[in-house]
């Protein structure tokens, strides 16, 4: 048997009226808008963390792809060096130009190598920034409907 309470809406053996019926409804949806709102943290999570697998793979195909190059001039000069000595004395071997030339190329590659750190990591910071958000925004979703469900 139902205890009298008049001010909750309570009636005792005459039911509840149609305002605490009302309520007790709401109050039940929102526990279930909770319940899906903590369900999105792990999609949010996991959502953030293939967008960071992603750009992890696609930075390092950057830089593989970066390197590759580097490689490649490195290797053109180098021969064009080694046909070049042997048409000369090996007392003439020495050229400066090629000198230069492989410097400007490691010059690059050391700046190419920091641009890409530096990229990836303001990518990953920027992902971890807008993950951080959204699990704010969560975290409000979630403060907020508990204060409405506390009014009732």
């Amino acid at each position: 048997m139902r205890k009298w309470h008049p001010a909750s809406g309570d009636w005792g053996i005459f039911g509840r009226t149609a305002g605490r019926k009302e309520a007790e409804k709401s109050k039940k949806q929102i526990g279930g808008m909770i319940s899906d709102v903590q369900g999105r943290k792990g999609g949010i999570n996991q959502y953030f963390n293939e967008l960071q697998n992603i750009n992890t793979e696609s930075n390092q195909e950057e830089l593989l792809t970066g390197l590759e190059n580097f490689l490649n001039e490195s290797y053109n000069i180098k021969n064009e060096e080694d046909v070049r000595i042997k048409k000369q004395n090996f007392v003439d071997a020495f050229d400066p130009i090629a000198e230069q030339a492989k410097e400007r190329i490691e010059k690059a590659r050391e700046d190419f190598l920091k641009r890409s750190e530096t990229k990836f990591e303001l990518s990953r910071l920027d992902l971890g920034k807008k993950r951080e958000s959204e699990l704010f925004q969560i975290e409000d979703i979630l403060r907020n409907l508990n204060l409405e469900r506390n009014k009732y």
